[in-house]
């Protein structure tokens, strides 16, 4: 909207996940003397998990003086998630012979082998859908002059409200109930960046964040997990080839960076280390750009204490900035 003003707006994933569905491997078994109806159950699970939360964001920012600029953002997040949790059980029954019937398991009993089969089988469906909807505001500060940049970053995060459908089906029967409820806190997220320019063309960055556990009610944490709080602290350098002809590009960036993490849960805190490489082209006057990231590490497992969790993601990012409110002249 000008020289030294920026107005913007946008839509990008925050909390969101691709289709995931998880089935249990193995049977799990409930004991006659713990069973309900005094026989043997084995059961086990599937989960479908889709959906998550969306931010639609409005910014605003202006460079105040030769050095210094400022902005503010204003989001609102929405978005909806469905989890579906098919819950198959079965009577036991032992038997000599593994023919006939669910073979579950086997049991070597004084030389004689037992099977476990399965009978009778009754699955229970629960499908939750969750509405998600609230807001946040960041405000953000820069410091830059020839060789350094400083930026610090704000965001307070309102309560998130979640309105849950459960609708339970068992055998022929099925009941539907609803309800509202919100987070009991607000939370908040502070980070602190700084760039070294080397020369124009390239430089080197670090960051420390500090991000409070989203609040969401605890009803909708998955798998009654609550989101981590997390603390971290990130290295990273980049280099500019820069098209010196007239062309459609303009920058082909290179970088790469490093990464340490403590997500702390509320049963403990596990570690996240990583790396990055990735490479970005910006074309049509710095107008667009494209970029693309590999993301690699390792975090401690929440399933296997003293195991680690190896991970690589790829990223795809587009970007667009034209000006569509700058004001033309007439000649």
């Amino acid at each position: 909207v000008g020289i030294k003003k920026v107005f913007g707006f946008g839509l990008q994933p925050t909390y969101r996940s691709n289709k995931l569905n998880i089935t249990d491997e193995d049977f799990k078994f409930i004991g006659a003397d713990e069973s309900i109806t005094g026989a043997p159950i084995a059961y086990r699970n599937t989960y479908t998990i889709d959906g998550g939360i969306s931010e639609l964001f409005l910014l605003y920012s202006q460079k105040l003086t030769h050095n210094i600029s400022g902005g503010i953002k204003y989001s609102l997040l929405f978005g909806n998630q469905i989890l579906n949790d098919e819950l198959y059980t079965y009577d036991v029954e032992f038997d000599t012979s593994s023919s006939g019937g669910l073979l579950i398991n086997e049991f070597v009993d004084n030389e004689d082998t037992l099977y476990a089969k399965a009978n009778n089988g009754v699955m229970t469906e629960i499908n939750k859908h969750r509405k998600f909807s609230g807001s946040s505001i960041s405000a953000e500060g820069r410091y830059a002059d020839e060789k350094h940049e400083f930026v610090v970053n704000l965001m307070l995060n309102g309560k998130i409200n979640v309105e849950t459908t459960n609708q339970l089906t068992m055998v022929n029967s099925s009941t539907t109930n609803t309800f509202e409820n919100s987070a009991t806190n607000f939370s908040s997220n502070f980070g602190l960046g700084y760039r070294y320019k080397i020369l124009n063309n390239s430089g080197i960055t670090v960051e420390i964040h500090n991000k409070s556990p989203f609040n969401i009610p605890e009803n909708a944490a998955i798998f009654n997990i609550m989101p981590p709080g997390e603390k971290s602290i990130h290295f990273g350098s980049y280099y500019q080839i820069r098209n010196s002809k007239i062309g459609y590009w303009n920058n082909l960036n290179i970088r790469g960076g490093a990464y340490a993490k403590n997500l702390e849960f509320t049963d403990g805190v596990f570690k996240d280390v990583g790396g990055t490489i990735g490479f970005g082209l910006e074309y049509l006057g710095n107008t667009q750009s494209i970029d693309f990231a590999f993301r690699f590490g390792k975090k401690d497992s929440r399933l296997i204490i003293g195991e680690y969790e190896e991970y690589i993601s790829f990223h795809i990012g587009i970007t667009t900035g034209e000006k569509w409110f700058m004001k033309r002249r007439r000649k």
